[in-house]
């Protein structure tokens, strides 16, 4: 039987060992091999003891310590990826008038302020001249529980995306486009001089870059983490661009998902980019880049930075998506093929598929699907100890039947 319950939420009380900035409790993802039994905080404090087995050892119980700093760790050379959730959090929309002009502007909080009207400079510059309360129209758009910062990005584009479509056809200005309106601070780079030392300094480091276009200044890892790898297929990168000032990612139209581009940015903030840095740029018919200004011409320091951007995309490579975008397909109950019901320490859920082999999940008492099934049916593997061979998350579509298959199976043995 699968871990029913992995963490114990922190009480809501005036302790004052209440673990702070809304973090719930950490979701622990093992690697292949190892399998999760439980994450119990210690006493009331910021620090969780993970418990956990190992496939040589599968009598005796390992654990290890972590709290809120830690994203990953390294275990007989093998890394756990370590995400923390919120209690609440909200994603909501911001309206408001200039005259004749109408604006509008998605965005998220793990706090849950009704005051808050968002981190956007238009926001603060016109609640600076008209006030607050009496100009700007907030309406929350989704409250959401127990969920991570990945998720939340995730939902959070998936709006932005909407609301864009939506300002589009009823004439109304979105303010959703983070950094774009700004303007390269540092100083020229000579491409191809800096570049080759960048190159230089990242082999140093032990990562290898080509240069892709001297033209744009566009840089590349040689051998990319999967799905941006050549055998996972073509349209997603990890690069520079406009003449190396810019870093980040950049997705072909059926590859820009909202779980990707979402994530992408989540990464961005990890790497210490405020939000306003972020910019999205292009379009969904073609390609989408989602990149930050870094403001240096130092190769060293462009070189450390693209060695952590791919060491963090190392660690959440299984998080990212190449199955093409669907997000907008309707699919009919008559098309369901496979349903099943599972348990697993994030929650209650039940995964469908569909005709076409497309996959849902949906969590208990929620309407919206999953943003990341493959997170999902990772989580259910481990947990029901499915043993899910590796061939079969090179897509989503062929993970969740695999899935689907042995619950199926498991059910109607027992």
């Amino acid at each position: 039987m699968p871990s029913k319950i992995v963490g114990i939420k922190t009480k809501k009380n005036d302790s004052k060992n209440l673990i702070p900035d809304n973090f719930s409790r950490p979701i622990v993802s093992p690697p292949i091999g190892f399998k999760l039994i439980a994450v119990n905080q210690i006493g009331n404090g910021k620090h969780w003891k993970v418990t956990y087995l190992t496939a040589d050892s599968r009598a005796i119980n390992r654990t290890f310590k972590i709290n809120k700093k830690i994203r990953e760790r390294l275990i007989d050379n093998c890394k756990w990826l370590i995400d923390w959730s919120y209690e609440t959090a909200q994603i909501y929309e911001i309206t408001f008038k200039v005259g004749i002009k109408k604006y509008i502007y998605v965005g998220l909080d793990v706090k849950c302020d009704p005051d808050y009207y968002g981190s956007s400079l238009v926001i603060h510059h016109y609640g600076e001249v008209y006030g607050r309360k009496d100009f700007f129209v907030k309406r929350i758009l989704e409250s959401l529980e127990n969920i991570t910062m990945t998720e939340l990005c995730s939902i959070e584009q998936k709006y932005i995306r909407e609301s864009k479509e939506r300002s589009v056809r009823d004439g109304v200005h979105s303010i959703n486009y983070t950094g774009a309106n700004r303007r390269d601070s540092g100083p020229q780079i000579d491409v191809p001089k800096v570049g080759g030392q960048i190159i230089t300094e990242a082999k140093r480091l032990g990562l290898d870059l080509r240069i892709a276009s001297l033209k744009h200044g566009c840089i590349k890892p040689t051998l990319p983490p999967p799905p941006f790898d050549k055998a996972s297929g073509s349209g997603m990168h990890i690069e520079t661009s406009h003449g190396l000032s810019r870093i980040g990612f950049s997705f072909l139209r059926h590859r820009g998902s909202d779980n990707n581009i979402g994530l992408a940015k989540n990464i961005l903030k990890n790497l210490e980019f405020d939000e306003d840095s972020i910019e999205i740029l292009g379009s969904p018919s073609d390609y989408q880049l989602v990149m930050v200004m870094h403001n240096s011409s130092d190769p060293a320091v462009i070189a450390n930075l693209y060695k952590r951007l791919v060491d963090m995309v190392w660690g959440q490579s299984q998080l990212f998506s190449n199955e093409p975008m669907d997000h907008n397909k309707t699919l009919p109950i008559k098309d369901i093929l496979q349903e099943c019901n599972v348990t697993i320490s994030i929650g209650n859920f039940t995964i469908k598929r569909y005709k076409g082999n497309y996959i849902r999940i949906y969590r208990e008492g929620s309407k919206s699907k999953e943003s990341n099934s493959k997170e999902v049916l990772r989580a259910v593997d481990n947990e029901y100890s499915l043993e899910i061979e590796d061939k079969a998350w090179t897509q989503t579509q062929r993970a969740g039947k695999a899935v689907l298959d042995k619950l199926i199976k498991m059910k109607l043995e027992n």
